[in-house]
């Protein structure tokens, strides 16, 4: 018999928990003596986890975390080390789980591990690793609903991946943004209203790859007097080599452009500028007789766009300067791995992701702002184009994921980074 526990037992005066205490006897003259350890760590950041729950089940096909208590448990410490001990010999489905509510069950949305079979004997050494990540099975939500003037505003339990529509209507349209910092909110703007409500089905797809559909509505505003104030602002920092065209992006969505009173160092652009599907952002295209100078000077004339609630742009300027590439890292990284699908990540140093790539085989910027980044390969085994995550009660392991060098990349102004290898 083997007797876990755990944090039940403090000293008297204290109050301190002694953890993961273990009492063992045995009614026979054999005591089960078999032990193993080892590590638990955050999947999506590397990270050590503590105070896991990691539980030993006897082997079954009727075994179900969310309904079955393990028959050994443990916990891992603060510094992610997990050990059991007086162990019988024979195979075990083990399962670490972050327990928040400690139940000793599984329950959604906790990170978790398994591994589908573990053989124990007296030849058993080797620590295990187990790296856990949420598991989400409940789907997508729509937590919130905000009304607005010709426009709502959407907020969903999990970030939105890709989105579509259709309305009730075929002559009504809408407009829907999404901020690339705020993945679980979405904003949807009435372009055309033929009646009082406009009815549409939101279509989307979170980052877990499960879909949702809502059916939504918006209402015609009794007094559509009131002007939004629009945010007009460039995503351009400086004009760097190769730059061909600069972009500008808009809070409000643009319906229609005035090419004609956009400037460029004084002269009408010579390109018509482009929107994008969303028509929150514009791209204004360069000649090289419009980069020749130091300073490139754009100017947007009152009017030159319309936005969709038919209020019309205010004059904005803009100047852009021929970039100090003293300023800039160059960056170059060989990818180099087996598995035929994945997708390359660009994150910053607190894990935002800034950009992904699907199957690359050389990842370069040539001009990278200065700064500390983390690189990471998500392995894609269903070629699904996103991350899976682990399901204990599917038996679904989570996809691998690898960091660069498992460490951060430093990079300062006017330093050159080339033939780096990633390989996984």
């Amino acid at each position: 018999y083997s007797i876990s526990l755990n944090n039940s037992v403090k000293d008297i005066t204290e109050a301190n928990a002694v953890k993961n205490v273990t009492y063992a006897f045995s009614t026979g003259p054999k005591l089960d003596s078999l032990t193993f350890s080892g590590k638990t760590f955050n999947l999506d950041t590397k990270q050590l986890l503590k105070e896991v729950m990691v539980g030993l089940y006897e082997k079954s096909d009727t075994i179900n975390v969310t309904k079955h208590k393990p028959l050994y448990l443990t916990y891992s410490s603060n510094e992610g080390n997990f050990s059991f001990k007086y162990l019988k010999e024979g195979d075990y489905f083990l399962v670490a789980i972050e327990d928040k509510n400690k139940n000793l069950l599984f329950d959604n949305q906790e990170k978790s591990d398994f591994i589908e079979q573990i053989s124990l004997n007296n030849a058993f050494g080797k620590p295990i690793t187990l790296e856990l990540s949420v598991s989400d099975t409940t789907g997508n939500k729509l937590l919130s609903n905000k009304p607005g003037i010709r426009k709502q505003e959407l907020n969903f339990r999990n970030g939105i991946k890709s989105y579509s529509y259709r309305t009730v209507n075929p002559k009504d349209e809408l407009y829907i943004l999404q901020q690339r910092k705020k993945a679980k909110d979405l904003v949807v703007y009435a372009i055309n209203f033929e009646q009082d409500t406009l009815g549409y089905i939101l279509s989307t797809i979170d980052s877990l790859g499960n879909r949702l559909e809502d059916t939504l509505k918006l209402d015609r505003p009794k007094k559509d007097t009131y002007k939004e104030p629009a945010v007009f602002s460039s995503t351009t920092k400086d004009i760097l080599p190769g730059t061909k065209s600069v972009v500008f992006t808009s809070s409000k969505p643009i319906v229609q452009l005035q090419t004609d009173s956009i400037l460029i160092n004084g002269t009408v652009v010579a390109t018509k500028p482009t929107l994008s599907k969303n028509a929150d952002s514009l791209f204004l295209t360069l000649t090289s007789t419009e980069l020749k100078s130091d300073t490139t000077k754009v100017i947007f004339k009152k009017g030159s766009f319309i936005y969709h609630d038919q209020d019309t742009s205010t004059q904005a300027t803009f100047f852009f300067l021929k970039a100090d590439l003293a300023n800039y890292s160059l960056l170059e990284m060989n990818i180099k791995t087996k598995e035929p699908n994945y997708i390359i990540q660009l994150l910053t140093e607190d894990y935002t992701i800034l950009e992904e790539y699907k199957n690359i085989t050389i990842l370069k910027y040539d001009y990278i702002n200065p700064g500390t980044y983390r690189i990471r390969a998500v392995v894609d085994k269903n070629n699904n184009g996103y991350w899976d995550r682990a399901y204990p009660t599917t038996k679904q392991k989570a996809e691998p994921i690898y960091y660069y060098n498992n460490d951060k990349i430093n990079l300062k102004p006017n330093w050159e980074l080339r033939d780096l290898m990633f390989i996984f």
